[in-house]
């Protein structure tokens, strides 16, 4: 599958998941952040090959460039905010051109546990895989799982239907704090309705002030065009 161009950031991390989600002590947590600290901070986490993977739950995807090799690659999720590590986001990075799988993974000292989950790519590909062919969509994952297995060789593998990526993996201190001082605003809040409150608010003051950087602008402008004969 071809890689699409990516034109904006806007779903690069789970926004809709803002206090839905709760922090390792219980607590509803939101975060924003701007389009440039986004930037910044995917840029900063690390890209792993099958030698090296890290343990806790990765995504993966298979992909290759214009030379048709194909190549592994994997980012790791810290929550189901999924700030940064979604399929598209590791695709945008290594430059894939084209994409022959993608899915979760579950790794544990040398014991990888996988799955193809991924609506964006895997599922989207047998769908269009079963139009032009005979095989049925069971036939088109296992092609998939036998190439990962092969990169993913050197561990005891086993496969799952399951997501590894729930609203239950908590969003941790570590990760609270690694977004704050990217310049992420993070608040958590006792209760959800708190929260949403909280962050309704902020929302409306951003917007309100992005209305008066553009009236502000609108104005400077009318005023270059009264004095243009200076």
């Amino acid at each position: 599958m071809r890689v699409e161009k990516l034109e904006t950031w806007d779903s690069f991390f789970k926004e809709n998941l803002n206090c839905v989600l709760k922090t390792d002590t219980g607590k509803f947590v939101y975060l924003r952040a701007k389009d440039q600290v986004i930037r910044s901070y995917i840029e900063t986490l690390p890209i792993y090959e099958a030698s090296n993977l890290p343990d806790g739950i990765s995504t993966w995807i298979m992909y290759s460039h214009s030379d048709g090799v194909v190549k592994f690659a994997a980012i790791k999720v810290q929550s189901a905010f999924e700030v940064g590590t979604s399929h598209k986001i590791l695709a945008m990075r290594v430059s894939a051109q084209k994409i022959h799988g993608a899915g979760e993974m579950l790794k544990q000292d040398r014991s990888v546990k996988f799955n193809t989950q991924s609506g964006t790519y895997t599922h989207e590909w047998i769908s269009s895989k079963m139009r032009k062919s005979k095989c049925s969509g069971e036939e088109l994952e296992d092609i998939i799982k036998i190439k990962v297995s092969e990169f993913l060789k050197i561990y005891s593998l086993s496969f799952s239907y399951d997501t590894f990526i729930t609203k239950n993996i908590p969003v941790t201190n570590i990760e609270i704090t690694r977004l704050r001082n990217a310049g992420f605003i993070v608040e958590d809040f006792e209760d959800m309705a708190t929260c949403k409150s909280s962050l309704k608010t902020s929302i409306a003051q951003r917007h309100g002030a992005k209305r008066t950087r553009r009236m502000r602008r609108k104005k400077t402008r009318k005023m270059k065009k009264v004095f243009s004969f200076f």
